[in-house]
């Protein structure tokens, strides 16, 4: 019965161990690559020479020969000492033709001996248009003798902020100019000027415009181009403060009791910062300040007015001081005085 019992056991044993050997015969090893056993059972060691590591094999390595496409393509194909080359090629057409003039553009008025009439880019610039021009019928020639119709839109007077040889800003007016918003750049146009009764001289290290009243405004050669230097911007006077203003300091170094500032005259500014040298009449010397309070002259004149006296009750007729008047003269000097620096002028070409 022993006998039997254990013969009986050990049959499904068998079927077991044969069905175990069956399936791992279709498995292969991802370690040594055989096939009849996994690869925790595997007996076989790894080692990869590449990572210096035992859980993968070279065959396998990831890490090893791993290069760019740029790198791929520069391979050498064979023993024949030839060499493919890789290169990135960007295509810049589009971003020229939509700035195709911004370096010329900062340089100023482009002075053309060429053209008949003034042309400006800028709309902002024109003060009056012309209501009679017709741009449908209007043709402009161009430089290689090709003519185009409708390209100038408006025709009128524009204004523009040239800097003469003093460097003094003055406002000139280009009568009829055209107003082509295709165009890379604003042309000044020498047969204008000349007709209305300005020099242009071509004279090397001595290019310039005079006008007619004797104002030179020289000319600037840039890439064999000749250039009147503009200001687009007219400068803002809003903080120019004149020389002796008088102006309050803020105390850095202040008690709990003292004031916070001190009282100062407006002498000039920094060149190198935005300071302002204050003289302290106080101290005898000037000094550098950053925080510095201009008091308006308005505002000053309002506080020490005082109440004037009835010159009838306090003096009789023989001791009354003579009341001062302002001339229609001083009023008209006082009109006539301009801020330094900056001068203007009506130049029309």
């Amino acid at each position: 019965m022993k006998t039997l019992a254990r013969h009986g056991r050990r049959g499904p044993a068998k079927s077991s161990a044969c069905d175990k050997n069956t399936e791992n015969a279709d498995i292969t090893c991802f370690k040594c690559g055989a096939k009849g056993h996994r690869a925790r059972a595997c007996g076989r060691k790894t080692w990869c020479s590449h990572c210096r590591s035992d859980t993968h094999k070279d065959a396998t390595c990831r890490r090893k020969e791993r290069k760019d496409g740029v790198r791929k393509a520069s391979e050498e194909h064979g023993g024949g000492g030839g060499a493919d080359y890789a290169f990135r090629i960007k295509d810049e057409e589009t971003a020229v033709q939509r700035k195709p003039a911004r370096g010329i553009q900062e340089k100023g008025l482009m002075v053309d001996t060429g053209a008949t009439s003034h042309i400006v880019t800028d709309i902002t610039k024109f003060k009056k248009f012309d209501d009679t021009f017709k741009p449908e019928t209007h043709c402009v020639e161009l430089a290689d003798g090709t003519l185009c119709n409708g390209v100038a839109q408006r025709n009128g007077d524009a204004e523009v902020c040239l800097i003469d040889s003093g460097g003094q800003l003055h406002t000139a007016t280009l009568r009829k100019a055209l107003f082509i918003p295709s165009c890379p750049q604003d042309i000044f146009s020498v047969k204008a000027a000349t007709t209305s009764g300005a020099t242009v001289v071509f004279r090397e290290g001595e290019d310039a415009l005079i006008h007619k009243d004797g104002t030179r405004f020289n000319i600037h050669v840039y890439d064999r181009l000749y250039y009147l230097h503009t200001e687009d911007k007219e400068p803002n006077l809003s903080k120019m403060q004149k020389f002796g203003s008088l102006c309050y300091t803020y105390r850095q170094d202040k008690g709990k009791l003292d004031s916070r500032c001190d009282q100062g005259h407006f002498v000039s500014y920094d060149k190198n910062s935005p300071a302002y040298y204050v003289y302290h009449p106080e101290m005898g010397r000037v000094q550098k300040h950053r925080l510095v309070k201009f008091v308006n002259k308005a505002t000053v004149e309002r506080q020490t007015q005082t109440l004037e006296p009835d010159l009838n009750d306090d003096y009789d007729s023989v001791t009354q001081p003579r009341a001062t008047s302002i001339t229609q003269e001083d009023n008209e000097r006082t009109e006539n005085v301009q801020e330094p620096g900056v001068r203007r002028q009506g130049a029309q070409w």
